[in-house]
């Protein structure tokens, strides 16, 4: 199957989005003349984009993950790679309620002497006994059809148990605070104990938050798949050494990056040559498996299709060009407005640049926006899309792709006029000085139309969007 869309590729068909494919008509279509042998660089590729997705597209494109695009592909789609729990585990594997009562010991002890209900004494044996038996209980369930295993830990910047077995296998491994010594002795228990009965089954876990830095002197199991949390940069970035050093620790690494901001779903992050950039950085470091979160829990956030697509392509062959990547979206997408859309993401790029701003690692700041939503870019960015959806206006499939696209400089052009705390989503728009009340009205209106077109439903992670309740 992948043969086949590979050659259609060849073709000139382009699966841009779920709800759009271009076909190119040809007089004539030959067979190729030569056989073409392709491995890809990564076993696993998933991506979190709320593109509308589809089974069929993600076949199409395929990503053959199913952690968070809430399809699971048939095998006669080419199948998706299965995981058991999510990527915070431990809450499923070993919930406070009944165990905090029946079991205080297996939980983390505190520097003020007290047992935590978030984290876990990982060296206790009764603790790894039962969870051992939890992981084979349920791959004994499900006859050992799960490729990954999750046991891992709870979301939160916290820290682990302050017991003295707990922090003399820290000790042993990087020091007190090397907090991921606890996680990969627990998980190489674990491992090594269904390994003899699932060979195949992957015992997955994190380094993120505070186990993000590897232990010493310590090695993962064979069958242990280290996910590693944060985003990749250029050049030897702090990421990029973490992810090398993860991999002197463990055989299999996956990476868990973060496409763009969970906080802030429509402002102008026009990341997409970065997010893209990721995929051959990965692999330089040995990464063989990736996950990129862009925007989840809904539908709908700046730039989505293009970055969705990208994400796809670049995980399934990351050697290609992305420059080259996004100028063909660009122009298959948007048509005639894509080359505005091209002049959008190149004078973004310059301007941070010029200005020594980042847009990887901006995840959870609902105020990063500020640092390069001024009043002028969004002035220049208004002018182009004006000119994409001059150029796009006879045609009503290009003209709702570039309205999308011009959601995040419609979102900047109204924000940069609300009263710094304000939101769109608010009854009454209150505006700084010297704003034109009008225009900011005409503006949000229409933000809202181009939402209810699309069916867009999200604002941010936690906050859904009904575009019926904010006509303004």
């Amino acid at each position: 199957m992948y043969a086949v869309y590979e050659y259609l590729e060849s073709l000139g068909v382009r699966w841009y989005s779920p709800d759009y494919t271009v076909i190119p008509k040809k007089k004539d279509v030959a067979l190729p003349d030569k056989s073409v042998t392709y491995k890809p660089q990564f076993w696993y590729r998933d991506q979190w984009w709320d593109n509308g997705t589809t089974p069929e597209w993600l076949a199409r494109m395929r990503v053959n993950g199913s952690n968070a695009q809430d399809h699971t592909l048939p095998d006669s789609m080419g199948g998706s790679i299965s995981a058991k729990y999510g990527c915070h585990s431990f809450m499923y594997l070993i919930p406070e309620n009944p165990y905090f009562t029946q079991h205080p010991e297996w939980f983390a002890l505190r520097a003020d002497g007290t047992r935590s209900t978030w984290e876990y004494c990982l060296t206790n044996p009764g603790l790894r006994e039962f969870t051992t038996q939890k992981v084979l209980d349920d791959l004994r369930k499900c006859g050992g059809k799960v490729d990954n295993f999750w046991v891992s830990q709870n979301d939160g910047s916290l820290s682990g148990c302050l017991c003295p077995n707990c922090t003399a296998e820290r000790e042993a491994h990087g020091g007190k605070d090397r907090w991921s010594a606890n996680i990969i002795g627990f998980v190489n228990y674990v491992a090594e104990n269904i390994a003899s009965e699932f060979p195949k089954v992957h015992i997955k876990t994190l380094a993120y938050s505070y186990t993000v830095d590897p232990p010493e002197n310590m090695t993962a199991h064979d069958n242990v798949l280290v996910e590693i949390c944060g985003n990749f940069a250029p050049g030897d970035s702090p990421y990029n050494t973490q992810v090398r050093a993860w991999g002197k620790v463990a055989k299999n690494i996956s990476v868990y990056t973060y496409g763009g901001s969970n906080f802030g779903y429509w402002w102008p992050y026009p990341n997409v040559y970065e997010v893209g950039m990721q995929y051959p950085w990965a692999r330089e470091c040995g990464v063989t498996a990736f996950f990129v979160q862009g925007t989840a829990l809904g539908k709908g956030s700046g730039l989505v299709d293009m970055k969705a697509y990208i994400s796809a392509r670049m995980a399934w062959d990351p050697s290609r060009d992305v420059n080259k990547e996004i100028r063909d979206f660009c122009d298959g997408f948007y048509g005639p407005g894509g080359k505005y859309v091209v002049e959008y993401l190149d004078w973004y790029r310059s301007y941070m640049a010029e200005h020594k701003l980042g847009l990887l690692g901006g995840w959870g700041d609902a105020e990063l926006w500020r640092k390069w939503v001024t009043k002028d870019a969004m002035v220049h960015c208004d002018g182009l899309f004006a000119k994409a959806l001059a150029a796009v206006k006879d045609n009503p499939a290009y003209l709702n792709h570039v309205r999308r696209a011009y959601l995040e400089v419609l979102w900047g052009s109204i924000m940069i006029d609300l009263t710094p705390g304000a939101s769109l989503m608010d009854k009454d728009l209150s505006l700084v000085p010297g704003a034109d009340a009008g225009e900011v009205a005409r503006k949000a209106k229409l933000f809202g139309e181009i939402m209810r077109e699309n069916g867009y439903n999200i604002w941010s992670e936690p906050v859904p969007y009904d575009p019926q309740a904010y006509p303004h």
